[in-house]
């Protein structure tokens, strides 16, 4: 918990055990989005649907290397990001992506391929 809120949000939720009311959750970043009452699942699926327009690979990627930085120092998570983009750079989705923003449109994306840093490494 230390690592995801401040230290002494941390500690007041751990010493204390007390229910965390949900603006202040959202204010720390404990959570995303907040929903109406009665809404969370729609709220969810509209985040779904965005994600799910961007193509897999690239959602795939950036969750691995999200996971592969997040207690590593950042001059050895620097490494790594630059690896992963330049995957990124080398792929159809990529051009795909570029053009259909300079162009206005829907990006039409076909690659499959995702893309893992510790592949290949020594």
């Amino acid at each position: 918990l230390p690592h995801w809120v401040p230290l002494p949000l941390a500690k007041e939720m751990l010493f204390t055990g007390a229910p965390l009311e949900v603006e202040r959750a959202y204010h720390a970043g404990l959570v995303n989005r907040i929903a109406p009452a009665g809404k969370a699942v729609d709220v969810a699926l509209e985040l779904a649907e965005v994600i799910a327009a961007n193509p897999p690979p690239s959602v795939t990627s950036i969750k691995r290397l999200v996971h592969q930085v997040l207690d590593v120092p950042e001059d050895q998570a620097w490494p790594l990001n630059n690896r992963y983009l330049q995957w990124s750079i080398g792929t159809g989705n990529f051009a795909e992506g570029t053009s259909a923003f300079v162009e206005h449109r829907s990006a039409r994306f076909h690659d499959t391929e995702g893309f893992d840093a510790t592949e290949g490494s020594d």
